[in-house]
């Protein structure tokens, strides 16, 4: 019996040291990680909504928020709401760079076009899953753009005179005091085209799938190429614009429907029934950036100061 009693009195101080040893641990260490995701435990599917509205001359808060999306697995589906006419070469590629890392993940990215998303806008759109826009959507501007302001003649009548120092002659190309030379515009041309093929390769990955069975059904091209859906992206890639419903008919968008068409597909390819659960992201925009495209004072020298050079997408 006394024995018993010792024995047992062994478990409960062993037990006890167990007890003391594992609450030291867990406040040293932490909560414990949970072994199940959140999703997985309260089931939820949301889908998330991106705005990309107005120029776009930044990238940071858009790809930040896609990557943001992309790590929530709670997030089944991503919508992107663009309102945009272009922007900067740079930060458009950006975005669809990270829109490809998405897809990569297994999230659908459906776009859904507003009032404009053309040129840039448009280079968005075409690395989503599927677009929709309205019908009287302005879009498509597939082109690129450089200008340059040519103050020459006022600055010789009013008896101004540029002095200029510079380590290269083609240093100061596309200075506001002169006129472009002959060599000056094959080289910026040359720039203008290299990056304009990037473009019609970009709508070409994004819309393959889409054209090669219109140039199946209409042209009765049995297995197309590459080769031909460029050919046929070419022969509207002139800067133009384009209705939603004209879109549609040339294969660059997919149905025409509003945003709550966008939302429903969505839910429908993620699997969740009923009314989704809306996530949104929206970029604050400051009055500057309203009026100018941008906050950043660098950006705004360098859009209308700097030789007078503007570097954009359809603009």
């Amino acid at each position: 019996m006394e024995k018993n009693k010792k024995n047992l009195l062994r478990f409960v101080i062993i037990l006890v040291c167990i007890v003391v040893v594992l609450n030291i641990l867990r406040i040293l260490i932490g909560p414990p990680i949970p072994m199940i995701d959140e999703a997985t435990i309260f089931h939820k599917k949301r889908i998330g909504v991106i705005y990309i509205t107005g120029p776009i001359y930044n990238s940071k808060i858009i790809v930040n928020n896609l990557k943001k999306f992309k790590k929530d697995k709670t997030i089944r589906a991503i919508i992107l709401r663009i309102d945009s006419p272009g922007g900067a070469v740079s930060p458009v590629q950006e975005i669809v760079n990270e829109i490809k890392n998405v897809k990569f993940e297994g999230k659908k990215v459906i776009v859904s076009c507003g009032s404009v998303a053309a040129s840039g806008g448009y280079y968005i759109a075409s690395a989503g899953d599927r677009i929709f826009a309205n019908p009287g959507t302005l879009t498509g501007s597939i082109g690129v753009i450089m200008e340059f302001v040519n103050l020459e003649g006022l600055l010789n009548k009013i008896g101004i005179k540029m002095e200029v120092v510079k380590s290269g002659r083609y240093k100061d190309i596309g200075s506001s005091a002169r006129k472009l030379t002959p060599e000056e515009q094959k080289i910026l041309q040359e720039v203008i085209d290299d990056v304009y093929y990037q473009f019609v390769d970009a709508v070409v990955d994004g819309r393959k799938d889409v054209l090669k069975k219109k140039l199946m059904k209409e042209k009765g091209i049995k297995k197309p190429t590459i080769e031909d859906i460029k050919k046929e992206v070419l022969k509207i890639a002139d800067g133009r614009i384009f209705s939603g419903k004209q879109a549609k008919e040339l294969g660059l968008v997919d149905e025409l429907g509003t945003m709550d068409d966008a939302k429903y597909y969505a839910a429908r390819i993620s699997g969740i029934e009923g009314e989704p659960e809306i996530v949104e992201e929206r970029k604050k925009v400051s009055f500057l950036e309203y009026l100018i495209g941008s906050s950043d004072f660098s950006e705004i020298f360098g859009k209308f100061f700097y030789n007078g050079f503007s570097y954009l997408y359809g603009e």
